[in-house]
């Protein structure tokens, strides 16, 4: 579903739910400009996507015949730390609650042994199918014109 680079999940072991990622140059050029340019960071914003496909792959290897799409809606509270590239970042995902139309979670990143982020309160809607996720993005756009 998601093009290499937005897909920020590298590797996803399925029986522990932990998601790795190795954070390249190019996903941390453009956040600092001027003379901050030299300061290399992946995005909290780039955290917290990583932390939602990690989710998403713990739902989906939980529910293998699902035809469900999840997709990230929100989340009740983060705490970043840095994350350089080259670094590695094990994320593992606990859903904590789930319903017909919705999974809950959180997210814990670590670098090594170190958790430098968490992502709590990760809610992922979840819709029928991906031609029923077509038809709901086509209609929102087109509500905007």
């Amino acid at each position: 579903m998601y093009g290499d680079k937005k897909l920020l999940v590298d590797e996803f072991d399925t029986q522990e739910g932990i998601g790795r990622y190795t954070v390249r140059l190019e996903d941390c050029e453009g956040h600092f400009a001027n003379e901050y340019e030299e300061i290399k960071l992946f995005r909290g914003v780039d955290q917290i996507e990583a932390a939602a496909q990690t989710l998403g792959l713990k739902y989906l290897t939980s529910e293998p015949d699902t035809k469900v799409v999840p997709v990230f809606l929100s989340t009740e509270g983060t705490k970043f730390g840095f994350v350089f590239p080259g670094e590695t970042m094990t994320m593992k995902a606990i859903i904590t609650s789930r319903t017909r139309n919705s999974v809950k979670g959180n997210c814990e990143i670590k670098i090594g042994e170190k958790i430098v982020s968490t992502i709590n309160g990760i809610d992922l809607g979840l819709i029928s199918s991906i031609e029923m996720a077509k038809k709901m993005i086509a209609r929102e756009k087109a509500s905007r014109k």
